[in-house]
């Protein structure tokens, strides 16, 4: 099989030696397969792909070339990438990612009703004008969330609420004291009362959301509550 593959945007490969398993679905098969694969980087900077051992069933490719592979792909020990890549759906890592001269965070906003997914997390949700109710997803280790007042909230408090319930613990700085959340529902953020900058993160360890950083310049105008 030797179709040019595109990881969607220019992706370089800089590696002697990359071994792993990998999901993989390509243009023209069915259903996607799971095979060992070992992928190195020969003469001339030709990429090549090996099914098992080298020579069976090699693919082929330069650097230089725009890949795209459909269906999961599982890379293990360390890899770079430069140039513009491109990653559509959720990232998974269990060793970290670090991000040299990239950007990564996604920003968001909400007006209304919103019930956040799994795959938001990493997000940082602007807050201004009419407040509304923004649901965390379900506690899963590694879960985090940043959320911050960049405009007048007018009417309606911000609600950002556990799926759960009883299970926001942590601390909130506002005005300079510390404010206690203790198995609580939510956390709100005042309308009238707000501060440009005033934000707070959330991070979950499978079982509960921790509140991490936080600050509001205004008394009373964060706080956590337990409705129920």
């Amino acid at each position: 099989m030797k179709d040019k593959l595109h990881i969607i945007g220019a992706v370089v490969i800089v590696a002697c030696l990359v071994m792993g398993s990998v999901a993989y679905g390509f243009y023209g098969v069915e259903e996607a397969e799971t095979k060992d694969i070992n992928i190195n980087v020969g003469e001339g900077g030709v990429v090549n792909i090996y099914e098992g051992g080298e020579g069976d069933g090699a693919l082929g490719g330069s650097t230089s070339d725009d890949w795209n592979v459909g269906g999961n792909l599982s890379v293990t020990g360390t890899s770079a990438f430069t140039g513009a890549t491109t990653f559509t759906g959720g990232i998974i890592s269990n060793g970290g990612i670090t991000g040299v001269g990239a950007t990564v965070a996604r920003a968001e906003t909400a007006f209304a009703t919103t019930t956040l997914a799994a795959t938001d997390s990493g997000k940082t949700y602007f807050l201004s004008a009419s407040g509304t109710s923004m649901i965390l997803p379900a506690v899963s280790a590694g879960l985090n969330f940043r959320f911050i007042v960049n405009g007048a909230i007018d009417t309606t408090n911000y609600q950002i609420l556990s799926a759960e319930g009883d299970n926001m613990e942590g601390t909130l700085i506002v005005a300079g004291a510390v404010v206690d959340c203790d198995a609580e529902d939510q956390i709100n953020i005042i309308a009238d009362g707000e501060n440009l900058g005033d934000y707070f993160e959330v991070s979950s360890d499978g079982s509960q959301w921790l509140i991490g950083d936080s600050g509001a310049l205004t008394s009373g105008k964060m706080t956590c509550t337990d409705p129920s």
